[in-house]
């Protein structure tokens, strides 16, 4: 699986990804504004943070 990262959804800012201190989640947060999302594995705090929502009309 690939490691890279899509851009925030919100902002469009590269995201950092790392492991949290103390714990065995990793984080991924956007720099700029803040948001981020924890995982128990890396493979799947990325698969979380690159899914989109399908765009609807």
């Amino acid at each position: 699986m690939s490691a890279e990262l899509k851009t925030c959804p919100f902002c469009g800012a590269a995201p950092e990804s790392e492991r949290t201190p103390f714990s065995r989640l990793f984080r991924i947060v956007c720099p700029k504004c803040e948001i981020e999302m924890h995982r128990v594995t890396k493979e799947s705090a990325v698969a979380a943070w690159n899914a989109r929502a399908e765009a609807t009309q």
